[in-house]
């Protein structure tokens, strides 16, 4: 889950160290500290005039992270943003209501914190990869019903694609965005892989209230969990095992 905020004249100025004073303050849950570094390079060339220049830029620390000790959460931040995420683990998936329960406790600290004007748009992230076992032709209408179809006669068997829907959602102000591939297994012969991601954002929120917010993103994972239930078949669904919520 992630929200996009408006900042306001008391909001502190990004960086580092204050980002680092935020996630301190949960140490106890999440001691693992990451930051994401970016650092342009920028290299000119004039090959009639042969000149070469090179520019390297000081690097900026444009998002801060917190681990869980196992490394299966992570609350981070970066400007005028709080994100929080589950990874799956062995011991199954990271389903919505603890996800969102726990992220709804940090909404406040980080308002309390960072002292914003409103919450500009959310948005909630689910990623997955279905593994399907591999037998002489696999028809993929047996699984998705995503309308990824072309004349077989004329093109002969699928072997790699990348796929990219955007949906004006009849929710007001939500976009969702689909990507759907297949992907290399490595490991192994016997299966394929194919990977999911569900992007939905909603914008306008407008509000600091977590009830407000909370609801709001409660309407997001409905629409979600409805289009993602229409977008497998049965025996796809066999395939995820743990209850999907």
């Amino acid at each position: 889950m992630t929200f996009h905020f408006q900042p306001s004249d008391d909001t502190p100025e990004w960086g580092d160290t204050i980002a680092l004073k935020f996630l301190q303050q949960f140490n106890n849950d999440y001691p693992r500290i990451e930051t994401v570094i970016q650092q342009e390079f920028r290299v000119e060339t004039n090959v009639r005039e042969e000149i070469y220049r090179a520019g390297i830029f000081p690097p900026n620390i444009n998002e801060v992270n917190a681990r869980s000790q196992d490394g299966c959460e992570v609350l981070g931040t970066s400007k005028n943003v709080l994100t929080y995420h589950q990874i799956r683990n062995e011991s199954g998936f990271p389903h919505y209501e603890p996800v969102a329960s726990t992220t709804f406790r940090y909404l406040p600290e980080y308002i309390k914190f960072w002292k914003p004007q409103k919450i500009k748009h959310i948005s909630l992230l689910y990623l997955d990869i279905v593994t399907i076992p591999v037998r002489d032709k696999i028809d993929l209408d047996e699984y998705f019903k995503l309308g990824i179809k072309f004349p077989d006669d004329e093109f002969g068997p699928v072997a790699n694609f990348e796929c990219h829907l955007t949906f004006p959602v009849k929710l007001e102000n939500t976009q969702l965005d689909v990507y759907f591939q297949r992907i290399p297994n490595d490991q192994s012969s016997q299966e394929m892989q194919y990977f999911f991601q569900w992007d939905c954002k909603k914008t306008e929120i407008n509000s600091l209230e977590p009830s407000v917010v909370r609801e709001e993103m409660n309407q997001i994972h409905a629409y979600v969990l409805s289009c993602f239930e229409a977008s497998f078949t049965s025996q796809c669904k066999e395939l995820f095992e743990p209850i999907r919520e």
